[in-house]
């Protein structure tokens, strides 16, 4: 729609999906399926009829190129004396209604965009029952004729077209306009490097269901394009949809070819509904691994598994552009949205490492604080203690001499009692005599009256099950708080063991 060579050697296919004799190939066709078949005026015969014409106050000078929606021409505008590009309707397809509200559609969805990356719409009108739409034109080469005498771009090139094309789908979408049909023929690159989207022929604006001119069972698309969910049903497209096709675009950049080239088609259909797409790191071991992971991302299976926004792609080719050392300044139209750069998925992880180490410390303050619990610690064994219960006895000789006492329901060994006052009292006795019969000298270090006992074996007890020795029975954890409470209250001068 505003380039010397759009469309010229290779116009679109007829309306039935079938590229018309007149028109050199159908290999990027946009078919719109469905439809049956149109008149007897191929679109280049349409140029022929009316180069040289006036439609209104524009003057037809020359016949571009044509396809499913209409025949371009480059025109002058007589009344603001500028050159503009002017789409007319073939007449036979302005008797069928849908399609001239179709073509009425892609004037209305092209007004709302103001971009400097998109093709502006100047003007629509209608008359010898020729209906057209005047739209800026634009000086280049579209993008798949360009690659086709210049060969696959190289990175750089192809991070800075892509980046432009990005913009114009975020600002398409903000106004609720889904491209529908991305593809390197509807991408004209400037002699200054600017990318300009142009033809939404098949645009649609997100409107209530009952509004939309995509009928059921109808395909839209170009099939080498075409997104597996567009394919399927042309209203459940949006603008990640466009980033597949965009993503199949920048796969033909970089590789000279769409990702499935071969096949007719259904074939092709097929391919884009199951097969994975061919890696291009395979194609181009130059292409950073990096970009190839985008563009595999832009053209996975499933919506949800791509950029959800335009901005997000941007992000990251920003990223890649900014590790490769390539300028991208250039590429961004001074109205664009001012998105960060990602950074590296190595970046990103340390940059939590901040937030992760206070969680990993509050996480060792935690287990501390339980270890050193009361309750953790009668729940951890302790290696046994030595029962030396007698007042002064030597430690080691209670190591020697004196096993430990256990606390049982049924005594039935030396060296087992029925309760604690009972071993404290027996185990007092015993250490007593083994004194005497050492120092030769009378009982009189200490007796037991009874139930009664020295606070400082009380104590001595204490400390042994708190330390957490138990054997055979046990010590329950409360006779060592009791015991505990006990010597608080008696002091030195003992306590009744319980």
């Amino acid at each position: 729609m505003g380039s010397s060579r759009e469309q010229t050697s290779a116009g679109r296919a007829a309306v039935t999906g079938v590229a018309s004799p007149s028109l050199a190939t159908g290999a990027e066709a946009t078919v719109i399926s469905g439809q049956p078949p149109v008149g007897p005026l191929s679109m280049a015969e349409i140029g022929r009829v009316l180069e040289g014409h006036r439609l209104g106050a524009y003057q037809l000078e020359r016949f571009i190129g044509g396809g499913g929606m209409g025949a371009v021409f480059r025109a002058l505008d007589t009344t603001l004396d500028r050159i503009v590009a002017v789409k007319v309707l073939a007449r036979q397809q302005s008797a069928d209604e849908e399609m001239l509200k179709r073509f009425r559609n892609e004037a209305q969805s092209a007004a709302r965009l103001d971009h400097e990356n998109i093709g502006r719409v100047h003007a629509v009108g209608s008359e010898d029952g020729w209906h057209f739409i005047v739209f800026e034109y634009i000086e280049g080469t579209n993008l798949r004729d360009l690659v086709r005498a210049e060969g696959a771009f190289d990175t750089g090139r192809a991070i800075n077209v892509t980046i432009q094309v990005a913009d114009a789908l975020e600002h398409a979408s903000a106004r609720d306009v889904v491209h529908r049909d991305i593809k390197p023929s509807n991408i004209i690159i400037t002699p200054t490097g600017r990318a300009r989207l142009v033809d939404m022929g098949l645009a649609r604006l997100h409107v209530e269901a009952r509004d939309d001119l995509t009928s059921s069972g109808m395909t839209l698309g170009t099939f080498d394009y075409i997104s597996p969910e567009q394919a399927r049903d042309p209203r459940s497209a949006d603008v990640r949809s466009d980033l597949y096709s965009l993503g199949c675009t920048v796969f033909f950049m970089l590789a000279g070819r769409p990702p499935f080239a071969d096949g007719t088609m259904v074939q092709k259909l097929l391919q884009h509904q199951q097969e994975p797409p061919p890696s291009i790191e395979a194609l181009r071991p130059d292409v950073p691994r990096r970009f190839a992971a985008a563009i595999a991302r832009l053209m996975a299976k499933d919506p949800a598994d791509r950029y959800q926004r335009p901005t997000d792609l941007v992000a990251d080719l920003l990223g890649i552009a900014d590790e490769e050392g390539i300028d991208v300044s250039a590429s961004r139209s001074p109205g664009a949205l001012v998105v960060e750069p990602s950074p590296p998925v190595r970046r990103r992880r340390l940059a939590t490492l901040p937030w992760l180490l206070p969680v990993v410390a509050l996480g060792a303050l935690v287990a501390w604080l339980w270890w050193t619990s009361p309750a953790a610690r009668r729940k951890t064994p302790s290696p046994a203690v030595p029962s030396a219960l007698a007042v002064g006895m030597p430690a080691q000789d209670a190591a020697a001499e004196s096993p430990p006492w256990r606390v049982v329901e049924t005594p039935a060994g030396d060296r087992e009692a029925a309760s604690l006052a009972d071993a404290v009292r027996r185990d007092h006795r015993t250490g007593l005599r083994r004194r005497s019969r050492r120092a030769g000298a009378s009982a009189d270090l200490g007796r037991v009256d009874g139930p009664r006992c020295t606070g400082a074996v009380a104590r001595r007890a204490v400390g042994i099950v708190r330390g957490g020795a138990r054997d055979g029975g046990g010590l329950r954890g409360r006779v060592a708080d009791r015991l505990g409470h006990a010597v608080a209250r008696a002091g030195p001068r003992g306590v009744r063991a319980r």
